[in-house]
């Protein structure tokens, strides 16, 4: 091996010659960390973006490579390269991706949307050459580094920042051109006579008659959307433009703001529909390598949806469903892969669900996890039908007195899981199941039977964690079963009992940020409930700092709706103040 190798993406360490890993040990802990800043895809990072406005496109394959905890081999496999052609872009010695139909079709086998590749070409005055390895002959300003090619004209003349004016070479300027000019009794397209009064005027398209007013597109510049309530033509229907080439992910959107009023309750994520296949590029055969990367993709999902919320995850969520579901449709693949993929839609699905739910999207949750459970039994998968179980039984002790009808379809849902798990669960797969049945009788009334499920449930969780927990079973702590405490004594209208649950998960530290923004919600709706108005707008004002900066969670922002309700009958200083924080971040 050798020792004067740098890291391929920053340049300034050397890898760890026993991990074996792409990148030094600063970049793989920077590629893998999960930041509050909204992404442009899945694996997007402050590392990568670096790469990608330096010009670095072998270190950003480097990190894309890390981050999915990949070798050359699997990678190659992956994208349809050999693993030679993947070692000599990393290394630099190939500069096939500064070929523009190389790195698109890159961008598309991974999924890596047209919008998280920009810094190539706004990354700013930052633009140089990636750091070559000691020995290696460093290239001039404007080559390609392969002999034998044409340098591409530099075209970054300008200084982005505005501190110095503009200059250029004689030599690019481009030479001053003469008007043209119409022969005589030829007609100029483009001249149009003099309009005379009370002449009809030529027809103006409607995207020109309000130059002004920009096109309807969603937050971020992420394509258009219709509001709720109307019906957005088809794509190909709008103003005769051609189908899309490709897949432009949908993200939910707010629409709508609530302004001062808080009577009705706002369904202020919209998801568009999705065109579903377009663009994805399906290869022909599936092996498990590309198994390996959809089970990535899901616990990236699981991560982030802590950190940002389940509203800005969902579209992408989507997404990578409808590719898996391609995947399985048309693609190739022996038994025991087609199994595996059957089951990682269902994952897919899982996660998609929760996403949903946090999104306050209950029946797109339904069907997602409905298809889950689907999969399950399809794939003869008894650990994702459990998984897929609990979750379903999950959204439906949320409902509390919205439906209390949800828990008897939340037992029988329970009582399938408990026969698909009762050969291989372990006490942390029985504590969950435990904890939703008691939930479940909570939400019908059973005190007595959920007082039981739920000692059953703490006596399973304390027996500790098993070599054979699934990775699902880890969201399995302390705080969880508080939370599910509190919530389950708001249904029995305990609001006493659930304030001290819901403040023991609100500040628990083994749970995640938003999980833990959400026990704050419902405690300070807990605090309400007693009458206490400084206590529940102190603690609603708590949660309303992270909602509206980092955290994109409505059902958090739902839960705190009775409070907002409650500003307009409360004669407390606080009141103003939350009504001001809570109306900013809904509009």
């Amino acid at each position: 091996m050798d020792d004067t190798r740098l890291c391929p993406a920053c340049g300034q360490t050397r890898p760890d010659r026993f991990g074996g890993g792409p990148v030094c040990v600063t970049c793989e802990r920077a590629v893998r960390e999960i930041n509050d800043t909204t992404p442009t895809w899945m694996w997007d990072c402050v590392v990568m973006r670096d790469a990608l406005e330096r010009h670095n496109l072998g270190g950003f394959l480097a990190l894309v490579r890390s981050a999915l905890d990949m070798s050359q081999l699997e990678l190659a496999e992956l994208i349809g390269w050999s693993q030679s052609s993947v070692a000599r872009v990393e290394s630099g010695d190939r500069d096939t991706l500064f070929d523009l139909r190389e790195l698109l079709r890159l961008a598309d086998r991974l999924d890596i949307p047209r919008e998280a590749l920009s810094p190539l070409l706004t990354g700013g005055p930052r633009h140089t050459d990636p750091p070559q390895p000691p020995g290696r002959v460093p290239r001039r300003p404007g080559s390609t580094g392969s002999p034998g090619k044409t340098a591409p004209p530099d075209t970054s003349k300008r200084d982005l920042q505005g501190s110095g004016p503009a200059t250029s070479h004689p030599a690019d300027q481009a030479p001053q051109r003469s008007a043209p000019t119409t022969p005589a009794g030829a007609t100029d397209p483009s001249h149009r006579p003099a309009q005379n009064p009370g002449e009809p005027g030529p027809a103006v398209p409607p995207e020109k008659a309000h130059p002004t007013r920009p096109p309807d597109r969603g937050p971020r510049g992420f394509g258009p959307f219709s509001p709720p309530g109307k019906t957005e033509p088809p794509h190909s229907a709008r103003a005769g433009r051609p189908s899309p080439v490709r897949r432009e992910v949908q993200m939910p959107t707010i629409v709508g703001p609530l302004g001062g009023v808080a009577e009705t309750r706002p369904r202020d994520v919209h998801v568009a529909p999705l065109p579903v296949g377009a663009g994805v590029v399906v290869p022909a055969r599936i092996t498990a390598t590309h198994v390996t990367y959809l089970r990535a993709c899901v616990d990236r999902l699981y991560a982030q949806d802590q950190v940002i919320g389940g509203a800005l995850l969902i579209g992408p969520a989507l997404s990578l469903l409808a590719r898996a579901r391609r995947m399985l449709d048309e693609a190739d693949y022996s038994e025991g892969v087609g199994r595996r993929l059957l089951s990682a839609v269902g994952e897919i699905g899982v996660c998609a669900g929760r996403l949903a739910l946090d999104s306050a999207l209950p029946d797109l949750a339904r069907k997602l996890h409905t298809d889950a459970c689907l999969c399950a039994t399809q794939a003869t998968d008894d650990r994702l039908f459990v998984h897929a179980a609990s979750a379903n039984a999950a959204r439906f002790s949320t409902l509390c007195a919205e439906q209390p009808a949800g828990g008897r379809e939340a037992l029988r849902l329970l009582d399938a899981a408990y026969d698909a798990a009762r050969h291989w669960a372990t006490p942390r797969v029985y504590a969950m199941l435990s904890l939703r049945e008691s939930q479940a009788h909570a939400v019908l009334g059973q005190e007595d039977d959920h007082r039981s499920t739920l000692a059953r449930a703490i006596r399973e969780f304390e027996r500790g964690p098993h070599e054979d927990d699934p990775p699902w079973a880890g969201s399995m702590t302390r705080g969880e079963i508080s939370a599910a405490q509190g919530v389950a004594a708001l249904a029995l209208h305990r609001p006493t009992t659930a304030i001290e649950c819901l403040r023991t998960a609100a500040d628990a530290p083994d749970t995640g940020v938003r999980d833990r923004l959400q026990a704050r919600a419902l405690l300070s709706t807990a605090l309400l409930a007693t009458g206490d108005e400084h206590a529940a707008f102190r603690e609603g004002l708590r949660v309303l700092p992270p909602l509206g900066a980092s955290v994109l969670s409505p059902r958090v922002r739902d839960i705190l709706l009775p409070l907002r309700r409650a500003v307009w009958s409360a004669n407390h200083p606080l009141a103003a103040d939350f009504a001001t924080a809570f109306d900013r971040i809904t509009t």
